[in-house]
């Protein structure tokens, strides 16, 4: 994120900012925050819970940053409201779901964000079937024009499972990384750093950028490794750059930064049961491709 250009695009409208947090390293939530404090002055809304902000909300896109740390607090403990995913490819999975976690009391104004989240996720509802089923506690209302995200008690179970297993799967992948880090070819390729002194990263995801490569020469390396048997992917394609967005004016002309970040850009593979012997041939076989193809 460039905080510089963030605070020049706020307005009298600008309502949050929704830094996301890429492949497991966590954004400078101070940064953002003293933004948000110093155009506190142009702030307004009429939303009871943004009031008790007074400010610019920070909602922490956290789908990648499970388990990251800075100065040793978790993920989650950032932006006023922080969104994981627990998609199947996540560090930790539910199948499909998510959780929400937010820093401030707002029982103590009155207000029980939980219940607010838990209407607007089931079409709008007051009550859950549990509570409807009890003995004469049918009626119900729906108080809002909701959707139905409700995460159902199987996949809860597998999260639950889950958790048990996070700390092992965590410390494989921070092996992976170190492994890539340390033996990946900087000649060629730069990578974005997981660890420093105040930050741990949750190792979500293994981006680099070959140096000097185009778009079209990246895709060649891809080609090769898809050869030796190694699937690699790209984080991400921007936006502007698909149908639909194109279709509603979107240009990847007003979006430089995310068209550099992306034309370059290889993702390793990342995940627990890689087996040392694997990553060896993938460091291998990415050397050997980024240097044939570039030489």
């Amino acid at each position: 994120m460039d905080y510089e250009q963030l605070e020049e695009k706020i307005t009298e409208k600008t309502k949050a900012i929704i830094p996301i947090d890429i492949a497991g390293q966590m954004c400078d939530y101070e940064k953002i925050f003293d933004i948000a404090e110093r155009k506190k002055s142009i702030f307004s809304t009429n939303n009871e819970v943004h009031r008790k902000l007074n400010r610019i909300a920070v909602i922490d896109d956290g789908a990648h940053s499970f388990g990251a740390k800075k100065n040793g607090l978790p993920s989650g403990r950032f932006a006023d409201f922080t969104t994981f995913s627990f998609h199947a490819v996540k560090n930790l999975t539910t199948a499909e779901g998510g959780a929400v976690t937010w820093t401030k009391d707002y029982s103590k104004y009155g207000i029980d964000i939980a219940k607010i989240f838990e209407v607007g996720i089931l079409h709008g509802q007051s009550k859950d079937a549990l509570c409807k089923m009890q003995k004469g506690n049918w009626e119900y209302d729906i108080q809002e024009l909701g959707y139905k995200f409700n995460m159902t008690d199987i996949n809860a179970a597998i999260g639950i499972d889950q958790l048990d297993k996070y700390d092992e799967n965590l410390k494989r992948r921070k092996e992976i990384v170190e492994y890539y880090e340390a033996h990946l070819n900087p000649e060629f390729l730069t990578t974005l750093k997981h660890f420093d002194n105040e930050k741990e990263s949750s190792c979500h995801l293994y981006i680099t950028w070959i140096k000097g490569a185009s778009e079209e020469k990246r895709n060649e390396i891809i080609t090769q490794l898809a050869e030796e048997g190694i699937a690699t992917n790209v984080h991400y394609k921007p936006l502007p750059m698909f149908t639909a967005y194109k279709n509603y004016g979107f240009d990847i002309k007003d979006f430089p930064n995310a068209l550099a970040h992306y034309e370059n850009e290889l993702t390793l593979p990342l995940y627990p049961q890689l087996t040392n012997e694997e990553v060896e041939y993938i460091v291998k076989h990415v050397n050997q491709a980024v240097s044939e193809v570039l030489v």
